[in-house]
């Protein structure tokens, strides 16, 4: 439990800092974490918990768009300071 945790909070970590850091390196490997994570909990949990992490994946990787877009909505593309 403590790997697939580790995994998604680390996917998490990574597509939040793209924001700041843009180039898209960041989330494919936050993506490929979270995908970790979901292939780590079939292998621990069986059908069931693969099931519920994908689904959490999904949920937390386009609440995680959303907030992206909503942020980057907001700065000038040519004056890009935090």
């Amino acid at each position: 439990m403590t790997l697939i945790i580790l995994l998604f909070s680390l996917g998490i970590l990574f597509i939040a800092v793209e924001v700041i850091v843009p180039g898209g390196i960041l989330g494919a490997m936050g993506a490929v974490l979270m995908l970790g994570g979901c292939v780590a909990s079939f292998m621990h949990y069986d059908a069931t918990g693969a099931i519920i992490a994908i689904f959490s994946a999904i949920l937390i990787g386009g609440l995680a768009l959303w907030i992206e877009f909503q942020i980057l909505s907001k700065v000038n593309s040519g004056n890009a300071h935090f």
